[in-house]
């Protein structure tokens, strides 16, 4: 999976951006770029077991949850769909609400062109969850010219 570093680098940029906004306390952590293969991190799709679908990654926590993957068809594009949990969600449920529909499948598909490969999440305190919408907002502006974002909002 060390094909999405560049993208995680673009993305950890974007983060030391956004965190310039903040005051002392607020920053939010930036992504793991060493330990890629570490599923505490990073969780490996391609290799995902339905039985245990209690144990994603940071499942009842808030934040801000990035899903790596690539076109199926040539050139196969690496892409990003980058996500919030908050207030109301945990990143458990917006797992469930996009991967489960491909249960049955070996790949997991988003919008019909894309197969996901990886997850990984920021988790964001409880007391600073009002963050993530701001997060989210944030990243998506700042990486759709940079990547291919499968988010609606950011073409």
């Amino acid at each position: 999976m060390n094909n999405y570093l560049p993208i995680i680098k673009q993305i950890n940029q974007s983060l030391n951006d956004f965190n310039t906004y903040l005051k002392d306390g607020f920053a939010v952590p930036l992504l793991n770029e060493i330990e890629l293969e570490n599923q505490n991190y990073y969780m490996d799709l391609t290799t995902f077991n339905w039985e245990k679908e209690k144990e994603w990654i940071n499942s009842g926590k808030r934040g801000v949850y990035f899903i790596f993957g690539v076109d199926m068809e040539p050139p196969f594009n690496l892409g990003l769909y980058i996500g919030k949990a908050s207030m109301t969600s945990y990143f458990g449920n917006r797992f469930h609400s996009h991967l489960y529909p491909s249960k049955k499948e070996k790949l997991h598909i988003m919008r019909k062109i894309f197969s996901m490969e990886l997850i990984t999440t920021i988790p964001i305190e409880k007391k600073n969850v009002f963050l993530a919408p701001a997060l989210e907002e944030f990243l998506i502006n700042e990486m759709k010219n940079k990547v291919r974002l499968l988010n609606k909002t950011g073409k």
